[in-house]
């Protein structure tokens, strides 16, 4: 069992990184969407099925799997607003498939993920080196 799945996802430091990563790069317009997308990067796993992930948040935090959808898709449609696919791709380091203007967050959800992880790697490489 993954032990991680075990603790709430908005109470583990790895939920508040990407928070205040997705607050600090697209901007916090739509709160609740923002903190929902946030819950669903952190759960993600490669190869995860998104109903699957919006089924157990929202069993985490008492609401439904598609008050979760519809919330982060409020979150992606309202910051589409303000940035271009060619704004996603340079803050994010990739080249989205889908040219149409639109995100798929089946695609979105994924690159966020491994675009943070990497950045943790460097962030924690960075802090063993400076602590040497």
């Amino acid at each position: 069992m993954d032990t991680n799945r075990d603790i709430p996802t908005e109470d583990t430091v790895e939920f508040e990184f990407i928070y205040k990563y997705l607050a600090r790069t697209f901007g916090a317009v739509y709160c609740t969407g923002c903190r929902h997308l946030a819950a669903i990067i952190t759960k993600y796993k490669l190869g995860d099925k998104l109903q699957d992930l919006y089924q157990e948040y929202a069993d985490e935090i008492a609401s439904t799997p598609a008050a979760i959808e519809r919330s982060v898709r409020v979150y992606l449609k309202v910051i589409q607003k303000d940035y271009t696919i060619e704004d996603f791709s340079t803050a994010l380091g990739y080249n989205f498939k889908n040219t149409n203007e639109t995100i798929m967050l089946s695609e979105l959800i994924p690159i966020i993920r491994m675009y943070l992880e990497e950045e943790l790697r460097k962030l924690n490489t960075n802090t063993i080196t400076s602590a040497e």
